[in-house]
């Protein structure tokens, strides 16, 4: 009994100290900004001097922890975020590109079995990241981005808290995306994968121990079919890999190993407006909390301009600029 209390304590303390920030994701280690959805990359059809700010909410909620592919507690671990994305379109020797800055702002909380981990709430750790669009074919519907990105340690964090919302190390992104049409019908494929790097956390837990994690993988699909000119469903699934931690020299048994699948909408309800939808459940977990995730994304009105005035353009157009991910 002991041996199995050690053990849960340490599968829930690896899952909630490693647990980030934005995107959905709530799985020890397996923290990343956003999850790319259905047509990020087309995004690279905006012209130059486009300025882009708008504001993402986002909920996410899990039910369980398992270890080694085993439940090992059950109990509620909900993230609510709200992110401030700043994005300006330039060309640079002839690609397009998008410098962007994501603020996100949220509140972690556990409940049930696991409520001892507690709470927290405030500014996660930002995120600078641009892509730059190698292929960039509007007419064709073609697209192919790379995009590096850098979590920058300033959220908030307490080493004698179980629950962060910051990292306390910098962490690095460089993830690949693909868009191409599917025949003639309006559907369309988007392929991505990913690796991030992890610097080391010399201030984890109450000992000031040495966190340090090994790369983490994503590999990303989605499928997305215009009904009309303003509404659009997709279903999309990813798979993470890798990300196995060690303390102060010490291996854990905790590398990440999560499928999960996502549908969704996206409805352009009036000129300037969006809102997009996604349900999504992980079909597998190996370590970390699992459960359900779902997400919604408002975009305000007026926020998106061009240097030489007003840029406007058609409700699907604009769904590509304000769809969550880097792109």
């Amino acid at each position: 009994m002991l041996h199995r209390f050690t053990r849960t304590s340490r599968a829930l303390r690896q899952a909630a100290c490693v647990t980030l920030l934005i995107g959905g994701a709530l799985s020890g280690g397996a923290s990343r900004a956003l999850d790319n959805d259905a047509d990020v990359y087309a995004a690279g059809a905006t012209p130059a001097g486009t300025n882009l700010a708008p504001v993402y909410y986002q909920y996410a909620e899990r039910d369980k922890v398992r270890a080694n592919g085993n439940t090992v507690a059950k109990g509620s671990l909900r993230l609510d975020v709200a992110i401030l994305r700043f994005v300006r379109f330039v060309d640079i020797f002839g690609y397009r590109a998008d410098p962007q800055v994501l603020i996100p702002l949220g509140k972690l909380k556990a409940s049930d079995e696991i409520a001892s981990l507690g709470s927290c709430d405030g500014l996660a750790d930002p995120i600078v990241a641009a892509t730059i669009w190698l292929a960039n074919k509007p007419a064709e519907g073609e697209f192919f981005g790379i995009t590096p990105g850098i979590y920058v340690p300033l959220g908030g964090y307490d080493k004698n808290r179980a629950l962060n919302l910051g990292e306390n190390r910098w962490k690095y992104l460089l993830q690949t995306g693909w868009t191409t049409p599917l025949g003639n019908s309006g559907l369309s494929l988007q392929l991505s994968g990913d690796v991030t790097l992890f610097g080391k956390n010399d201030e984890f837990g109450p000992n000031s121990q040495t966190l340090k994690q090994k790369p983490l993988y994503q590999l990303q699909a989605w499928l997305m079919h215009p009904i009309d000119p303003s509404f659009d469903v997709r279903i999309g699934t990813s798979h993470f890999t890798g990300g196995r931690t060690e303390v102060d020299g010490v291996e854990n048994d905790d590398w990440t190993k999560t499928t999960n699948l996502k549908l969704g909408f996206a409805w352009g309800f009036a000129p300037g407006w969006n809102f997009l939808a996604l349900y999504g459940r992980d079909l597998s977990v190996h370590n970390g909390p699992a459960g359900i995730q779902s997400a919604e994304f408002p975009v305000a009105e007026g926020l998106l301009k061009r240097d030489t005035g007003e840029f406007q353009k058609g409700r699907r157009d604009m769904r590509k600029l304000i769809e969550p991910g880097f792109g």
